[in-house]
């Protein structure tokens, strides 16, 4: 007994050591894993609150009421309003990494600890990266499930039918009109097979873009199902403006300007993860343009891809830490964000 207890003391060190020193890596690779994860986690588009029961954004939905004066006019001193706010609710996720008696006693020495734990903790980082960026596009929902429970990602914020009656951030957009994003159901775009010219996916996409924009405040990413990147990518060589940023080296892939915003195909946005027209007959292709100004990946501050300590169940010759997330996805002003669906080839 005193030399499994001697035992497990000298596990458990080793792991909370080797794990602290691991987390900065993890934290890295999990937010390198796509496209979409990867921009919401720089740019400064990440934030950790210290608490709170959720995540609240200030909202302008409208502007007041100034007049111009001369000398001695009254002037106006009363608040007329306009300003709100969003509401978001903490979303928690939680990952094992689970050593059972059976491993720790087989992997005696700090070496084939450390290796044990390095192969734990990336299969814990591999699940953790599916399910996040999975959750990044869904819609989310009340936390009474497995699957409701999720982060409520672009499918709720940026939605197909933005003027339904679904609340976003506690604000019901069917009533609060200011409150509702962009859309643009497109049409038919000539493919490789046509020899007449649709209407093309560029232009779809601009309409989309235009209307999410005020000035020089405009969307700065377009994410892609891969035809419409692959599409827009072809038919936009002869003016097409690479971007060189350090984000796009460490992702690996392609990507490339239209007009004010970088475009990337994501891996994870595909007909299962689209909200509508998603595969009708396999021709339906969609995109979102997203301004980043208003887009915030949020996480609790303890809870932020942390470990917990390592606890043995009493009902089991194991250990177990867990890896924790509790996060939201807000956003401040849908009417900058923009969707563009029922694109189809022809």
């Amino acid at each position: 007994m005193a030399g499994e207890r001697s035992q497990t003391i000298t596990f458990d060190a080793i792991a909370t050591s080797t794990l602290a020193k691991y987390r900065p890596k993890l934290v890295d690779n999990i937010s390198n894993d796509t496209p979409l994860l990867r921009w919401f986690t720089t740019g400064g588009r990440k934030r950790t609150e210290d608490g709170g029961d959720g995540v609240i954004e200030p909202l302008l939905y409208e502007l007041g009421d100034g007049k111009w004066y001369s000398k001695y006019d009254e002037l106006n001193t009363t608040d007329d309003g306009g300003i709100t706010n969003a509401r978001y609710d903490w979303r928690q996720y939680a990952v094992p990494v689970a050593i059972s008696g059976h491993e720790m006693r087989v992997n005696k020495g700090e070496a084939a600890i450390i290796k044990l734990l390095e192969s734990k903790v990336m299969r814990a980082q591999l699940t953790l990266q599916r399910d996040l960026t999975t959750a990044l596009f869904s819609a989310g929902g009340t936390p009474d499930g497995s699957t409701a429970a999720q982060v409520s990602g672009l499918a709720l914020l940026v939605q197909d039918s933005p003027n339904n009656a679904t609340a976003v951030g506690g604000i019901t957009p069917s009533t609060s009109t200011w409150w509702q994003n962009q859309t643009h159901s497109g049409g038919a775009y000539q493919n490789s097979t046509n020899t007449h010219l649709v209407q093309p996916v560029q232009q779809f996409l601009m309409k989309l873009m235009n209307d999410c924009s005020k000035g020089a405040d405009r969307p700065d990413l377009v994410v892609c199902m891969q035809t419409i990147w692959e599409y827009l990518f072809y038919t936009t060589e002869p003016s097409r403006r690479y971007t060189r940023d350090e984000d796009t080296r460490r992702l690996g892939v392609d990507n490339f300007r239209f007009g004010s915003a970088a475009v990337y195909y994501d891996p994870a946005f595909t007909t299962t993860t689209a909200q509508t027209d998603a595969g009708a007959a396999g021709t339906a292709f969609e995109a979102y343009a997203l301004n980043s100004k208003y887009l915030s990946f949020v996480t609790l501050n303890g809870a932020d891809m942390d470990f917990t300590d390592m606890v043995r169940p009493a009902n089991q010759d194991a250990w177990c830490k867990q890896l924790l997330l509790e996060a939201a996805l807000t956003c401040s002003n849908r009417e900058r964000q923009g969707y563009l669906y029922g694109v189809t080839a022809e």
